[in-house]
């Protein structure tokens, strides 16, 4: 399998979907499928004529050859995921062991969130917001990590324990904080 049977593959292809493909769109595909190998790439190919019915992206070629890898989108919602999954299996009294399922990626990630007993205390009405907020926190730690950037993380301050007692946004909690201090 070589390069020249993949290109005959993607001009068949074309062909049979009626799609004009250009020299540049079939440059950038036959890029795409030289880093995957040309015989898995053929594979690929060729499967794609079974359910044709139109010309197939790269990304659905690159599916059909197993060698999708996900983006950092799909990292990040995984994360998201894992973490509220991890607070509603294991809870505020089992830290250790949601650390060490959730890995040191998404534990910095639920640092910068303000850390697990605030993640422990959110209420169902608050879970939306919170994996919106997870996930892009996760978004930038797994770019930031993909850079090295976690080697010497930001020395944020730790939040103080028992400084806040709840995260509800309606202020009553933190209102009585407020009253204390006085």
């Amino acid at each position: 399998m070589t390069m020249e049977y993949c290109m005959q593959l993607l001009n068949e292809l074309a062909k049979t979907t009626k799609t004009e493909v250009g020299p540049i769109m079939l440059k950038i595909y036959m890029g795409e499928l030289e880093k995957i190998g040309w015989q898995k790439a053929a594979k690929a190919l060729e499967d794609s004529f079974r359910d044709l019915r139109r010309f197939p992206t790269c990304v659905e070629i690159l599916e059909k050859a197993g060698h999708m890898e996900p983006d950092s989108d799909d990292q990040a919602n995984l994360m998201a995921g894992t973490i509220l999954e991890c607070a509603s299996t294991f809870g505020g009294y089992q830290e250790a062991n949601a650390r060490a399922r959730m890995g040191d990626l998404a534990w910095e990630v639920v640092r910068r969130f303000g850390g697990w007993d605030v993640l422990c205390m959110l209420e169902i009405d608050e879970l939306g917001a919170a994996r919106a907020q997870l996930r892009d926190l996760a978004r930038s730690v797994v770019a930031y990590a993909s850079v090295g950037g976690l080697k010497d993380p930001f020395n944020l301050p730790e939040p103080k324990k028992g400084q806040i007692t709840d995260v509800r946004s309606d202020g009553d909690n933190i209102l009585k904080l407020l009253e204390k201090g006085k």
